[in-house]
């Protein structure tokens, strides 16, 4: 958001044209317990908080990151146990989330690494996305 004239950028707009509001709701984290993922609660729960916190903001925003390589960049960072090629690791990791935070309508937001949403637009419904988690993820256990 550009603070100077209070609005989003042009290029934004032209990705998102439907935001109304200048209003921004920040995702900065999600995580799941081991035990509970594979079962897609992320994708629930964020959908949930969108519609919780995010109905009134123009744009609900994210930078999908692997949490097991936060660090990833510092030079005291060590790969998990039984990790042979991090970087390939990371791009791997780093593509899934991307996908996996498609699937409730997140985009990249052109040039950058951070992902969006405009939460006025057509988004499943948290129904949609329960059903769509079950039949993904049904035997994967």
């Amino acid at each position: 958001m550009n603070q100077t004239i209070g609005k989003y950028k042009e290029g934004i707009r032209r990705q998102f044209p439907d935001i109304l509001s200048l209003d921004l709701l920040i995702l900065e984290r999600a995580e799941i317990e081991p035990r509970f993922r594979k079962r897609g609660l992320g994708l629930l729960a964020v959908s949930r908080t969108i519609d919780l916190f995010g109905a009134n903001c123009g744009l609900v925003a994210m930078k999908p990151f692997p949490l097991q390589f936060r660090n990833y960049l510092n030079s005291g960072w060590r790969p998990p146990d039984g990790l042979q090629d991090p970087s390939a690791a990371f791009r791997i990791a780093r593509r899934k989330l991307r996908q996996y935070w498609s699937r409730v309508g997140f985009k990249r937001v052109s040039g950058t690494d951070y992902y969006a949403l405009c939460p006025v637009t057509d988004r499943p419904s948290l129904k949609k996305v329960a059903s769509a988690v079950d039949e993904t993820f049904a035997g994967q256990d």
